[in-house]
């Protein structure tokens, strides 16, 4: 692990991989922790403003020789449905489509974007991890 990358990076991209990191977490907790309960609830309170500050944040990165965004990017109109989709369903008590909303909101819009930005060659997060 090679924290330079992460040091040397401009500062919207690490707050940009702080939020994911903290929400990728989050939502990975939510599953092991026991539903409905106070914690449940505020990690997933957590989890949701990480997962809104990471998406408003990805709106500002762009590849820096290209100058555009990369693929990755297409989890910004992916993640906004899925969050309001969560809240709709937990504000009308609709538990089964809350708990199949979050579910598909931490693997889709948390991991397997995680995984790419990790494996993903010339990204931050692969320097980080690969050196």
């Amino acid at each position: 692990m090679d924290l330079s990358a992460f040091i040397q990076s401009p500062p919207i991209i690490q707050i940009h991989a702080v939020s994911a990191t903290a929400a990728l977490i989050g939502g990975i907790s939510l599953f092991v922790l026991p539903k409905g309960r106070k914690w449940h609830r505020w990690i997933g309170i957590f989890t949701a403003v990480c997962l809104v500050e990471t998406t408003f944040t990805a709106l500002f990165i762009t590849h820096p020789s290209r100058g555009h965004w990369s693929a990755l990017h297409w989890t910004i109109p992916f993640t906004t449905f899925w969050i309001v989709l969560v809240l709709f369903a937990l504000n009308q008590k609709r538990w089964p489509l809350h708990r199949w909303a979050g579910r598909i909101t931490v693997v889709g819009t948390l991991i397997i974007p995680f995984l790419a930005a990790v494996l993903i060659p010339d990204r931050m997060m692969y320097d980080l991890v690969f050196g």
